[in-house]
């Protein structure tokens, strides 16, 4: 939909004034609920907002811009109630994603407030999923580099996966497009486009801070030192030239909880097809975790501006007890 916005950065209790300047500036164009997004991006001042309400007619105003909101799959929540009760149906909304090992996207999520009246609220908490995304991402990049055939071939079976489809039966068909993909294309292929192609997209402000640093600071092993004190991302261990990044729990409770070595390699990974697989006991490919290499992938060569080759090192789908990424620089990039 076409919306008029306001972004900023600041706290969740900016949100309301920045809704209302929107809406006094705006309210003849109006013509739906008021939407807040909740962006990625890191921010410098507490949180990457976003303010909007549906409009008629662009509207170019200061800090208003007028921009089409992406439709998209959405895990929801309808809360009814107390406003202030709100992040109580945001935690069971997030603890049914968990209980379901539904990853969601990096897409904004969302509130949509229907309705404020004198403290009660309707609003719809919106998390969008990853799974609808990634298959489009991964039938572009089989088209692209294997052709029409053989994505139709690898993806065969995919009409039927669906953003209601149980999470055992996705990872019995990730499993199959994972055993058709390994037989179908080179290796090399699979590694450095097909699979990094259909990661999470990494927030562009976040590359562009660390970008900056590097053209400023001149080294890797300086950027490194930088990444330990502002920590963007998780700063990596240079060996020669591979930097070596260790993955961080996506469960840090229950990863330090788990006695059982299953559960406690579930609780690590971050991708809910791999939680599964985990839990389950089914065999799958890890060619599937160069998904999650892409999104280091997209930071380096942002950061440096030229390609660089990642490689799985370690990985809880094998058994080991972390996920371990290399990332191999080009040889004239600066060391030290």
């Amino acid at each position: 939909m076409r919306v008029a916005s306001i972004r900023f950065e600041g706290d969740y209790a900016d949100i309301p004034r920045h809704f209302e300047q929107l809406r006094q500036q705006i309210a003849a164009a109006i013509t739906g609920p008021g939407i807040c997004l909740y962006h990625n991006d890191s921010a410098e001042k507490g949180h990457a907002l976003e303010v909007c309400f549906p409009v008629s007619e662009p509207v170019e105003n200061g800090d208003i811009t007028t921009r089409t909101l992406p439709g998209a799959a959405m895990l929801c929540i309808t809360h009814t109630g107390a406003y202030d009760a709100l992040p109580a149906a945001w935690r069971k909304l997030v603890a049914f994603m968990r209980q379901h090992d539904i990853t969601i996207s990096m897409a904004p999520a969302r509130e949509v407030h229907h309705d404020i009246n004198a403290g009660q609220c309707i609003t719809e908490i919106q998390l969008p999923l990853m799974l609808p995304v990634w298959m489009g991402r991964l039938a572009d990049g089989l088209e692209r580099t294997a052709g029409a055939d053989a994505r139709r071939h690898i993806l065969a079976g995919s009409e039927y996966v669906t953003p209601d489809t149980p999470a055992a039966a996705v990872t019995a068909w990730v499993r199959g497009v994972m055993d058709r993909l390994d037989a179908a294309v080179d290796e090399n292929t699979i590694r450095q486009d097909i699979m990094p192609g259909c990661a999470h997209r990494f927030p562009q402000s976040t590359i562009a801070r660390l970008r900056d640093a590097y053209e400023r600071l001149g080294t890797i092993d300086a950027l490194i030192a930088y990444m330990r004190d502002n920590p963007h991302v998780a700063a990596p261990v240079r060996e020669g030239r591979a930097l070596i990044t260790t993955k961080v729990p996506y469960n840090t409770r229950l990863y330090k909880e788990a006695t059982d070595p299953v559960e406690k390699r579930a609780a690590y990974c971050h991708c809910g097809i791999i939680r599964s697989a985990i839990r389950a006991g089914e065999p799958l490919s890890t060619t599937f975790c160069y998904c999650g290499a892409g999104w280091l992938k997209q930071v380096w060569e942002g950061i440096t501006g030229q390609p660089v080759r990642v490689e799985v090192i370690e990985t809880v789908l094998r058994g080991d007890d972390h996920c371990r990424i290399a990332v191999h620089l080009p040889p004239d990039i600066p060391l030290e």
